[in-house]
């Protein structure tokens, strides 16, 4: 369970630095997605210690998914569990969360003041200038104006 746990709150702060990282990067989609693959890359890169000598390093302690890389390591490998980690990465996501709603408003609070509405890329057709009225069918043809009561 705290396996589960601990790989959801990491998969969830990622997706939540990826709307960071979209509403900042907003050229295109590519740059987005770089910096979210070079920042997963250095993130475990960094706390991978056959990778890394700086395993122990206190610097460590502050990326991303290090709660996520002890919980994980304890779950797999322990009967111990371990909250104050997963606590840290509850508290990874909901920063990234609050960033990323934050760049969201801003981004879009000035894209709805500087620019016009959203409008059709195509023409709209004219709008019915009669409306229809059930009595119309029903009516007599000798109460239609225009005509001479023929059927």
């Amino acid at each position: 369970m705290q396996l589960a746990a601990a790989l959801f709150c990491g998969a969830m702060t990622y997706g939540a630095l990826d709307v960071v990282f979209d509403s900042v990067l907003r050229r295109r989609e590519v740059e987005g997605m770089f910096a979210v693959v070079m920042t997963s890359l250095v993130d475990v890169g960094l706390q991978s210690p056959l990778a890394s000598g700086g395993t122990k390093s206190a610097a460590v302690q502050f990326l991303p998914t290090y709660g996520t890389m002890q919980a994980s390591t304890a779950a797999g490998f322990t009967d111990q569990p371990l909250p104050g980690d997963l606590a840290v990465q509850v508290l990874w996501f909901t920063g990234a969360a609050l960033l990323g709603l934050l760049a969201l408003h801003r981004r879009t609070k000035d894209a709805l003041t500087t620019r016009p509405p959203f409008r059709l890329p195509w023409p709209t057709p004219a709008p019915a200038t009669r409306a229809f009225s059930p009595g119309h069918v029903d009516a007599p043809l000798s109460n239609c104006p225009g005509c001479d009561g023929s059927p």
